[in-house]
């Protein structure tokens, strides 16, 4: 069961103290305190977990989140590939972009920079193309199967 612990005002006499319950939530540990040591739940601050709560048996799962992350990603990726890499060729022209015109695309159109925002825009239309054609590509790679031909022997 997960510890938790917190500080308690006991009253003038005694003043503040940091105890530690075990409790499943952080405000049943705050009723737990407030009944153990006679206090009024207003006067219990910092609530915090300190420790586990792992279960007592079995496997977790909780270290195999990022396998779940990196499966998902692919699984996107999969899918999505064309989608995916124009994003990502656009949005990288864009930031490429604003850094060589010195201002951002929004600063361009208040100010009546044309030529910022042309070429702004431009770069992130060319690039994110170029990106949904590399990726239409990779996607079709994926999801075509070759076949190896086998090798014709010449008959001696």
């Amino acid at each position: 069961m997960p510890q938790y612990s917190g500080d308690v005002w006991m009253g003038s006499d005694v003043g503040r103290q940091t105890v530690t319950v075990s409790s499943n939530t952080a405000y049943g540990a705050k009723r737990i305190m407030a009944e153990m040591y006679n206090a009024d739940e207003n006067n219990i601050y910092n609530v915090r977990q300190v420790s586990g709560g792992g279960s007592s048996g079995g496997t977790s799962i909780e270290g195999g989140g990022w396998l779940v992350g990196l499966f998902g990603i692919l699984a996107l990726w999969y899918f999505f590939a064309p989608w995916i890499a124009m994003l990502a060729g656009g949005a990288g022209a864009t930031w490429v972009a604003e850094k060589m015109c010195g201002t951002s695309l929004e600063g361009a159109c208040d100010n009546d920079n044309n030529k910022a925002v042309a070429i702004i825009l431009a770069s992130a239309l060319i690039v994110g193309g170029v990106g949904f054609v590399k990726g239409s590509q990779w996607h079709h790679d994926m999801h075509t199967e070759e076949t190896v031909p086998a090798k014709v022997q010449n008959a001696k």
